[in-house]
């Protein structure tokens, strides 16, 4: 593995193809973290954040979106 920072991504929608996403992300894209999921379910969403093991997961767009942005500054 490089030495290049990884960087944290926030996965917004986690139904059909977002799971495709959120799959590439955990498991085969070495310098992407999924830092966040955002989802209205909040079944769908409890789902895929054990699945991904994603800690941070949010129903809200504009409050998920914001925390990620300033956690990431």
């Amino acid at each position: 593995m490089s030495s290049q920072r990884r960087v944290g991504i926030a996965l917004v929608g986690v139904g059909s193809i977002g799971e495709v996403h959120g799959s590439n992300l955990a498991n085969k894209i070495h310098n992407a973290r999924l830092e966040a999921l955002v989802d209205s379910d909040r079944k769908r969403l409890g789902s895929a954040a054990g699945r991904f093991g994603v800690g941070k997961a949010y129903t809200d767009y504009d409050s998920g979106c914001l925390t990620i942005f300033f956690s990431a500054s």
